[in-house]
C-alpha cells in the first residue's frame, strides 16, 4: 500500500488531499491499518481501510493508471463491497489518476480522552500547584539554516507541544528566535492559552545564518520584564551549533540579573564535540541543565522533565 499527498509540506491551517493506494492480489475481504503522524498531537491518527472484492479479473489487459499509454480493452462493470456498502460502477480503462475529491469509507479510531484527576494524584506530565512553582519561561530557538535538518526542529517542536499541554494558567511562555537577527515571536503567553502557544510553535522555521552573540542577553531582558519573585524564571536555549559566550557576555549577564535568580539551560542537537562542550559550559554558568538530543526516542519528554526539576517546590 502507498499514500500520496497533494503537498509535501503543510503549514498551520493548511489542508491537503490524501490518496490511499492499496494493491489487492485476489478476490475476497481485505483490511489495512494506516497510521498518520502529525505534529498536532502526540499519538498517530489511525485510519482503517477495509472492504471486499467480490470478483477479480486476472489477465494482462487490466488497466493501471500508472501506465503512460492506456491499454484499450472493452469497458466492463466491477462490483466492490467497501465496509458493507456495495457499489456498481463503469470500469475506467483510462490512465488518469482517479478522482479522490469524494470521501472514502474510512473507519477512524479516536484517541481516548484523559480521565479527569485531582492535583494530589498527578499524572507523570502534570504540574500540580502543590508541587511546582509558577514558571516564567523564555525559549530561545536557533533557526539558522543548519537547523533545517529533518530531525532537529521537528524534535524541538515535539518537545514544546508536549510541554505546552502540561502548563497551567499560572505559567507563562515567551518564544524568541535567532539567526541573522533576534526576534520575539510570542511574549508572556499564559500556559492556559494553548491555541496561541501551539500556533507560535508551528510558525518557527529555519532560515538564514547564525549570529547569536546578542541573543542570550536579549532573552535576559525579556525574562526580567516578567520576573516572578516566587517562581521559576528560566531561559532555554535550543541550538545545534557553537553558541559563544565571552567573559564580557557573562559579566553583562551578572550586571543585568543582579540579585534576581535566572536559570539558563541548553538543548543541543547532534553530537558535535565542540558544540556540546560549549553548551555544557553555558548551562553550568547559568545554573541550568544541558540536554543532548540525538534521536526521537525520549525527545518529547525532555522539556517537561526539565521544567519539573527547576520548578519543584
Amino acid at each position: 500500500s502507498t499514500v500520496q499527498a497533494q503537498s509535501k509540506k503543510l503549514l498551520a491551517g493548511d489542508t491537503t488531499t490524501l490518496l490511499f493506494n492499496y494493491r489487492i492480489k485476489k478476490a475476497g475481504k481485505f483490511s489495512t491499518r494506516i497510521q498518520l503522524v502529525s505534529t498536532a498531537q502526540n499519538q498517530a491518527y489511525i485510519v482503517t481501510w477495509r472492504g471486499q472484492v467480490k470478483n477479480w479479473r486476472a489477465d494482462d489487459k487490466t488497466a493501471c493508471f500508472y501506465f503512460k499509454k492506456p491499454i484499450k480493452t472493452p469497458a466492463s462493470k466491477s462490483e466492490i463491497n467497501l465496509a458493507g456498502i456495495t457499489t456498481t460502477s463503469q470500469k475506467d480503462n483510462s490512465n488518469k489518476i482517479p478522482d479522490i475529491t469524494s470521501e472514502p469509507v474510512l473507519s477512524y479510531t479516536p484517541e481516548p480522552k484523559p480521565t479527569p484527576h485531582l492535583e494530589d494524584d498527578p499524572k507523570p506530565d502534570d504540574l500540580p500547584l502543590l508541587l511546582y512553582r509558577p514558571n516564567n519561561l523564555v525559549f530561545l530557538v536557533d533557526v539558522s539554516s543548519s537547523m533545517k535538518d529533518s530531525l532537529k526542529l521537528p524534535l524541538m517542536k515535539l518537545a514544546l507541544y508536549k510541554l505546552i499541554a502540561a502548563l497551567r494558567e499560572v505559567d507563562a511562555v515567551s518564544f524568541m528566535t535567532y539567526a541573522d537577527s533576534v526576534k520575539v515571536i510570542a511574549e508572556h503567553i499564559s500556559g492556559s492559552d494553548k491555541a496561541t502557544l501551539n500556533k507560535a510553535i508551528s510558525a518557527i522555521k529555519a532560515r538564514g545564518l547564525t549570529k547569536g552573540n546578542k541573543a542570550i542577553l536579549a532573552s535576559v531582558d525579556l525574562t526580567l520584564r516578567h520576573y516572578l519573585p516566587e517562581g521559576n524564571n528560566q531561559i532555554i536555549l535550543a541550538t545545534d551549533g557553537e553558541f559563544r559566550m565571552t567573559p564580557e557576555d557573562y559579566k553583562k549577564w551578572k550586571d543585568k540579573t543582579l540579585a534576581k535568580t535566572l536559570v539558563l539551560s541548553t538543548v543541543g542537537f547532534g553530537s558535535d564535540k565542540k558544540a556540546i562542550t560549549n553548551l555544557k559550559t553555558i548551562a553550568k554558568n547559568g545554573s541550568g541543565s544541558f540536554i543532548q538530543v540525538t534521536s526521537k526516542k525520549g525527545a518529547e519528554q525532555i522539556l517537561v522533565d526539565e521544567i519539573k526539576s527547576k520548578s519543584k517546590r
